[in-house]
Formats: structure tokens, sequence, C-alpha cells
């Protein structure tokens, strides 16, 4: 059995052999070009390709945060960040390549703007969070920014993953609210309202 490799054969040990190297050790391609933001969604573009920093995620757009000042819109404040930042140069990346990829879905990076690595520029400054399993670095940066208080950390906030049932139930007490909590909270109050016996007239 055979494989046809840009029109050139090779047998299907080889091709084997070719499989099992990117899927142990990973191939890496470079792709640089002007970033903008894709804030609804969640990721970047670069050159068309739509990229998803690796290791992180920046807070949703829409999300809303409390300090002790009250609430402050640190999604929207997150992504015109993140924005600046990649108007200032051009953006390198990159990207994993992943043999199970599909056409339509983001590709996994890590991106370089004047040389400093993005995905580390915006957990050190408190404008991404660390998704679990990520490398140990990112957590180190992360731990710089929660003491220093920076960008999201400011005014106890508390990551999504982090949250409990009971502070779901009491938005006074969770640092960060996206509208749809916020929508949640009110149908609950309702449905409770709903629930309690009327009072007697007598």
């Amino acid at each position: 059995m055979s494989f046809c490799f840009g029109c050139r054969t090779i047998p299907f040990v080889t091709a084997l052999g070719i499989f099992l190297l990117i899927w142990a050790n990973g191939i890496y391609a470079d792709l640089s070009g002007k970033g903008e933001i894709l804030p609804e969604a969640g990721f970047i573009r670069v050159q068309g390709r739509v990229i998803s920093l690796q290791g992180i995620r920046v807070i949703a757009y829409k999300a809303l945060c409390k300090d002790k000042k009250g609430e402050w819109a640190c999604g929207k404040t997150a992504w015109e960040v993140f924005g600046g930042k990649l108007a200032t140069a051009p953006t390198h990346c990159m990207i994993f390549v992943n043999l199970s990829w599909t056409e339509g879905t983001p590709e996994n990076a890590s991106c370089w703007v004047n040389g400093e690595n993005l995905n580390s520029w915006l957990v050190r400054r408190g404008w991404a969070l660390v998704k679990k399993g990520s490398e140990n670095h990112f957590h180190g940066q992360e731990r710089l920014a929660i003491n220093d208080q920076a960008g999201l950390w400011r005014g106890g906030f508390i990551p999504p993953d982090e949250w409990r049932v009971d502070k779901l139930m009491n938005p006074d007490s969770c640092g960060v609210c996206t509208l749809r909590h916020q929508s949640f909270q009110r149908n609950r109050n309702s449905l409770k309202e709903m629930e309690k016996p009327e009072k007697s007239r007598d």
C-alpha cells in the first residue's frame, strides 16, 4: 500500500511514520500579519485565519465585574486593551498543526507582538485567564497579576471556573457577572415571588 504526498508516492510505512512523528512531537506553522480582535467570538484573526491563543482565554466581551466602586465593563475593557496591543505592530504566530483540525474552527497558537509573547503579556497584565492544564509559566504570570491586582484582578475578582452555586445564586458575592447570569438571577427571583403564598387579607 502507498500514498501520494504532493504527487509523490511513498510507502504506507513511511506515511505512518510521518503521522506518528507529527502526533508525538507536533509541527508548527509560521504566520505573520496584521492582527485584529474578534471580541464576540473570543479569538483574533491574522491573515484571514482565526486564532485561539494557546493556554489562555480572554474574558467574555460582555462580562461585567464588580469591585469596591461597583460594577464595571471588564470584558469590554480587556478586549480594548487587547486590540490596542495588536495595533502597535504586526502579529507573529506559531500555529500548532492539529491533524484533527477542521475548516471553520480556530487554530491554537502562541503569538508575539514586537517580540513580546502575547499570551504571557495578557495574563501578566490581568486581562486573560490561564486555562487548566496550561504551562507553569502562565500560572506564574497569573499569580503576579493577582498579587498586583492588575486588570481583572482588582477588587477581589473571582474567575468563572471558581464560582460556586451559592455565588451564582447571590450575584452580590461574585467577582464577575455576565449578562446571562444576571438574567438567570432575575428569572430566579421572579419565580420566588410567584411561589410566595398570598398574605391573608383578614
